[in-house]
């Protein structure tokens, strides 16, 4: 309502929107980071801008989406096979495993030239 209006102006308006922008570069700059460490464990991500990297880390489901990606950083490979890999029953298992370790696992990948 107006009362929420009013308490947004000047002073107030500024300090808000500084801590809002405070709080964006924080973020920036950690998943810059972030970022970082994923193109130095995985040179080849380097070929790839910031948001396409965020959807392969990110991503969870079907692995036929990540194909476009994956033909960018390997521009020879016409197809990938993937298997399901289902999470381990046991409850041990799962103690300092992360849901990383579940979803899909390439299996096969062929390259333009026929070669597996």
């Amino acid at each position: 309502g107006q009362k929420g209006f009013r308490e947004l102006q000047g002073d107030a308006l500024r300090q808000s929107l500084g801590g809002i922008l405070n709080t964006m570069e924080s973020v920036v700059s950690v998943l810059g980071g972030r970022l970082e460490e994923a193109r130095c464990q995985f040179p080849r991500l380097f070929y790839l801008p910031d948001h396409d990297i965020i959807r392969v880390l990110s991503h969870r489901g079907c692995p036929l989406t990540l194909i476009p990606l994956i033909s960018r950083v390997f521009p020879s490979v016409v197809s990938v096979r993937f298997t399901e890999v289902m999470p381990s029953s046991s409850p041990a298992q799962h103690m300092g495993s992360s849901s990383a370790d579940e979803g899909f696992q390439i299996t096969g990948v062929e390259g333009s030239k026929g070669e597996p």
